[in-house]
């Protein structure tokens, strides 16, 4: 069996969590069949078999790196391996769109409504805010206001989580000041 000429294998792409990784192939037979395996600490991840990957949080703090193999007809090359620089970082949080829904009247119920965080399946915790300062145990998605709430402005401070990222938080803008009906 006839070697084929080896070429050479870089990775393009940022080391974080959701972010994409491309083996980036030069040098190889143009007509070669190329076959990628990418790997977390050395051990094979399992359907990685593209050239391209999408970091998860299973990679996360874990060394990345790519073994590609060319065959043509019945000629095999040898295999060459790239590896990332460093270990892979927790990824960033967009934050989304935060609003009150509600009218600001005691006893009335405030709620919140939270759109766009990117990427999508995000855990949201809120916690309300009175003039600023943060009520204790106001941390659900709804407020029902209060006597103590009046002649103050209401905020909601929503936190968004997701395994593998860093959380990110957005505060809503302020209601007007809460009036008795």
């Amino acid at each position: 069996v006839k070697a084929l000429a080896t070429g050479t294998v870089r990775i393009d792409g940022s080391a974080a969590v959701g972010q994409t990784l491309t083996a980036v192939t030069t040098g190889w037979p143009a007509d070669a069949r190329l076959r990628y395996q990418w790997l977390r600490n050395g051990h094979k991840i399992k359907g990685a078999t593209s050239a391209t990957r999408v970091l998860t949080s299973r990679d996360l703090h874990a060394r990345i790196s790519v073994r590609v193999q060319a065959s043509l007809g019945r000629a095999t090359s040898v295999q060459v391996t790239a590896k990332l620089a460093g270990r892979v970082v927790r990824g960033g949080l967009t934050g989304g769109l935060v609003a009150i829904a509600g009218t600001a009247v005691v006893g009335q119920r405030l709620t919140a409504t939270s759109a766009g965080w990117q990427p999508s399946a995000v855990h949201l915790q809120y916690r309300w805010l009175r003039d600023g300062t943060a009520i204790r145990h106001a941390t659900k998605k709804s407020y029902r206001l209060r006597s103590a709430d009046q002649g103050h402005q209401m905020a909601l401070q929503v936190t968004a989580q997701k395994p593998g990222y860093r959380s990110a938080t957005v505060t809503s803008p302020a209601t007007v000041a809460v009036s008795r009906i």
